[in-house]
């Protein structure tokens, strides 16, 4: 009897061994699938800015000068969609200055992504002389930030245009390290010394992972 005992005893022990196993592969799979849920393959931030910055922040380089007078936030001044932008002011008074916004994005760690950055950007720029230079980046969060120079803000009209909304469009190559944050900006830097005014509005920026 008690031998018998023992036999049934080892019998259920492997069979609930079995299951066991089988639970645990089973929430393993269902682990890995919630995490590539978490990590899409291709996804698109859009930001109008109505009544806010939504989520982006005011920053630039050599602004500490006396003087230097600079403002990035929300205007209802013009807007290319809906009623607000963002307006880009500054005063450089020292050739080096720089405005811009920027915002942090939390994706798939050590992976390789393609970044589309397209917006639109308002300028007074008329004329071929003394324009100023749009600042467009994408980078790993943990890497020196940098602002990358992409092209000048003429608008290619006529002085009596005022500001003219002009469609920007850029694309980057960009893997995350162990953060998996990716850092943006995008504004102006300001050379010639002079005071100018930008505005942005209705960015739109798509990640797509392929590595």
């Amino acid at each position: 009897m008690n031998i018998t005992k023992i036999i049934r005893f080892k019998t259920v022990s492997k069979a609930t061994i079995k299951m066991a196993v089988s639970v645990i592969a089973c929430s393993i799979l269902i682990l890995m699938n919630c995490s590539c849920d978490k990590y899409p393959l291709s996804e698109t931030y859009t930001y109008s800015f109505e009544n806010t910055l939504e989520g982006w922040d005011s920053s630039g380089i050599y602004l500490d000068a006396p003087f230097i007078d600079w403002v990035v936030d929300v205007s209802d001044d013009i807007s290319s969609d809906a009623d607000y932008s963002v307006m880009l002011y500054l005063n450089n008074i020292t050739e080096e200055s720089a405005v811009w916004i920027e915002r942090y994005f939390n994706l798939k760690p050590h992976c390789r992504y393609n970044i589309h950055v397209e917006y639109d950007f308002a300028s007074a720029d008329w004329s071929d002389d003394s324009l100023w230079t749009i600042i467009t980046s994408v980078l790993p969060a943990t890497s020196q930030i940098k602002a990358s120079y992409q092209e000048d803000t003429g608008n290619r009209a006529s002085a009596e245009d005022g500001f003219v909304w002009l469609h920007k469009s850029y694309d980057f190559i960009a893997t995350t390290f162990a953060s998996g944050e990716i850092y943006a900006n995008i504004g102006v830097y300001g050379l010639p010394e002079t005071a100018r005014t930008y505005y942005i509005d209705n960015i739109n920026i798509t990640f797509t992972r392929y590595g």
